[in-house]
């Protein structure tokens, strides 16, 4: 008669698995948080900030703030000018970089969809054009029940589906068309609405494109 399995034997756990887990979640959480510092630098690619102003503005202690930043320095995505006895951190005009941000700006815009409209209202019109841009109080978060949604649509869409869409909405929704050359040309040209959506939007749709006419604006 066959040896039966002793069923209840505990399963040892795979020392491989585990040790292959903690270094993903490890890597996920630096990932995250250099995310969240040039998520700093999507209002403006120019910008220079202390390791002083970061670690203020994204929650964390100074020596973190520094350590993160050197490995940004070392990843060849910062790099940083001293000024007295201060260091000013700035973007590495690179494809590397251009790649973060456009992983940055993705995941910041990610977020808008925890608005329950946004989260209907954006999938619903993403289909309907190449690209949309939100600014205005429902980028910012600083929305109120009397707030409109702004929009501006770029690229080829198809205007009768969209103003449907905007139909079955309660809330008022406010949207520009505009050509990707007039995107361009308006950024260049500094027009007051292409210099407020510079410095407050979520992208959805073509986000590289429109991040590449972000990056052309202020790196050349």
């Amino acid at each position: 008669m066959p040896k039966q399995k002793n069923i209840n034997k505990p399963i040892k756990p795979n020392m491989a698995d585990i040790s292959q887990k903690q270094v993903m979640s490890k890597k996920s959480r630096q990932l995250s948080k250099n995310i969240d510092i040039l998520s700093l630098y999507i209002n403006n690619y120019n910008k220079r900030l202390t390791g002083r102003e970061i670690a203020r503005q994204i929650s964390i202690n100074h020596q973190t703030a520094l350590n993160k930043l050197n490995q940004l320095v070392n990843s060849n995505i910062l790099y940083y000018e001293k000024s007295g006895n201060s260091k000013y951190y700035s973007l590495i005009q690179n494809y590397k970089t251009r790649l973060f941000l456009f992983l940055t700006e993705t995941i910041s815009s990610f977020s808008a969809l925890n608005n329950i409209e946004l989260s209907i209202l954006i999938p619903e019109l993403i289909p309907c054009c190449e690209s949309i841009i939100l600014f205005g109080s429902f980028s910012s978060n600083t929305y109120d029940k009397k707030s409109d949604i702004d929009l501006i649509i770029i690229g080829k869409c198809d205007k009768n589906k969209i103003n449907s869409i905007k139909e079955r909405h309660t809330r008022s929704i406010n949207i520009e068309y505009i050509s990707w050359k007039g995107l361009e040309s308006a950024i260049y040209n500094k027009n007051p609405l292409a210099k407020e959506i510079l410095i407050n939007h979520k992208l959805f749709g073509n986000i590289d494109k429109i991040v590449n006419i972000f990056w052309g604006y202020y790196f050349g």
